[in-house]
This record gives C-alpha cells, structure tokens and sequence, in this order.
C-alpha cells in the first residue's frame, strides 16, 4: 500500500472532486456547483493549504487548513484545520490521523504553537476521533443565524 500527500492547486484539483462530493452528501450540504471556484479562492488565500492523501494513486482523504493572521492581542502562531474528510469505506483505517499528523509537521515547521479545529454539535464520532489523537475541548462557539 503506498501512501501519499499531494498539495491540491490548480493543476490537480480534479483529484478531490469525488471526496468532496461524498462529503457534500454525508453532511446533506447544498451542492457542488461553485467547487471548482470555492475551492480555487480558498487554494488562493493567505497561507491556506488543501492536501489530499492518496493510497495507491486513489484519493481517500483530503484536509484543509490555514495559519491564522494574528491580531493584535494574540501571541501565538495558530493552524486551524478548516475541514477534515476520509471516504467512509476507508475510515478506522488512520487516514484521517495520518492527514491530521501531515499539518502537525508542516505547523511544527513553520513555528506554529497550536492546532485548532471547530466542529458541528451533532458530530460526536469526529469529537471522540479529535479526543483520541490529542486534540482537547477549549471552548466554545457560539453562533447569531442572520438569515
């Protein structure tokens, strides 16, 4: 089984269209029809980074996740994880902790001091899969629907 991380851009995005579109269904999201541009602004923003983790030239997974700007009062570097998918047949497999330890390494390289994560309320697996790889609860979110 030979695994791999391949950093999505232009050139490549074709590879995570399929995962996305499973995602899209598992979290019953609107549609695919702005992927290739959403995907484009967010490969295109500051410091972002989408990294799609083949296993055997398939993709299986795929994680997104950005360095924070700093503002004024904070002092630590952060990493947040954006959004953390493995297709269903291939979970419990530590695809999703392998892409977790990737951005691990590439915040460890650039000095980061945290990773951090949000999740939906309704998602108690990933929570117990966060817990289990060493992420901890520190807060909370809290949301005003505007619409």
């Amino acid at each position: 089984m030979k695994k791999e991380f391949i950093k999505i851009d232009t050139t490549n995005i074709h590879l995570i269209k399929d995962l996305y579109t499973q995602f899209i269904k598992e979290i019953h999201a609107s549609n695919l029809e702005d992927f290739d541009t959403a995907t484009l602004n967010f490969i295109n923003g500051y410091q972002n980074y989408i990294i799609t983790l083949l296993i055997d030239s398939i993709p299986r997974g795929v994680i997104e996740y950005r360095i924070l700007p700093k503002k004024l009062r904070d002092t630590k570097n952060i990493m947040e994880i954006t959004s953390l998918f493995v297709k269903s047949q291939d979970r419990k497999k530590g695809l999703g902790k392998d892409l977790v330890e990737y951005v691990k390494r590439h915040a460890t390289q650039l000095k980061c001091d945290s990773i951090v994560l949000y999740s939906g309320l309704e998602l108690e697996n990933a929570h117990k899969f966060y817990e289990k790889i060493g992420f901890s609860k520190s807060c909370y979110f809290f949301e005003i629907p505007l619409s």
